[in-house]
């Protein structure tokens, strides 16, 4: 066992070496700026996707209530499939010189929307009257709402950031979560993309089973 966070690193990084995919997994280093904010509106969504930036966390967990959360889900849909009420606030925010350039996906982000984290129940759903994880309502709207959109009009494929993975054991809930919204969306496996944070150091020792 490691003694310290230093052991622990040199451990991870002897292991690491070791692996016969070592060479393949180091990558050169390439230049991503990433925004983080909130879509509970369509102007503070409508500033984010006219950014400039390389990728847009969209985030629908931290400081934000169920009724925010609905909002932001209704937002991200309206903007993702260019529908008129989106619109319409992008070219007002042009009219009054908040934005600076025309209506143009092609210029957008790539949209990474974060669900609510495991440990959060969903207020106002209920399954044989238990409440259930608010990261499955997230999930299966986000995806079954944008996905054909997010490939079609976007050509991309869907990409969530999975917040707040302590685990391997955790991981695995998160796959078949995953698993079903994509079964859902009538998605092949695999088809979503996801992004992580490891926020405790210790979670190193099981990030090849969470991968």
């Amino acid at each position: 066992r490691a003694q310290s966070v230093e052991e622990l690193f040199t451990w991870i990084d002897s292991q690491a070496a070791e692996h016969p995919e070592y060479q393949k997994w180091k990558k050169p280093l390439v230049q991503w700026a990433q925004l983080t904010g909130p879509a509970d509106t369509h102007s503070k969504l409508a500033y984010g996707l006219n950014s400039g930036a390389n990728g847009y966390l969209i985030d629908l967990e931290d400081a934000l209530n169920k009724r925010k959360t609905l909002i932001s889900l209704r937002n991200i849909r309206q903007a993702v499939n260019e529908e008129q009420a989106f619109l319409e606030t992008e070219t007002k925010m042009k009219t009054e010189g908040k934005l600076t350039a025309d209506h143009d996906i092609s210029r957008w982000p790539l949209m990474i929307p974060r669900p609510s984290a495991l440990h959060l129940d969903d207020e106002y759903v209920l399954v044989d009257g238990v409440k259930i994880s608010a990261s499955v309502i997230d999930t299966v709207a986000l995806i079954l709402q944008n996905a054909q959109a997010w490939r079609e009009r976007h050509q991309q494929d869907p990409h969530l950031y999975v917040p707040k993975i302590n685990s391997f054991g955790e991981a695995v809930v998160w796959d078949k979560i995953l698993s079903m919204a994509e079964d859902k969306a009538g998605l092949e496996r695999n088809t979503i993309k996801v992004q992580l944070m490891v926020e405790r150091v210790w979670e190193m020792a099981e990030l090849e089973e969470v991968m």
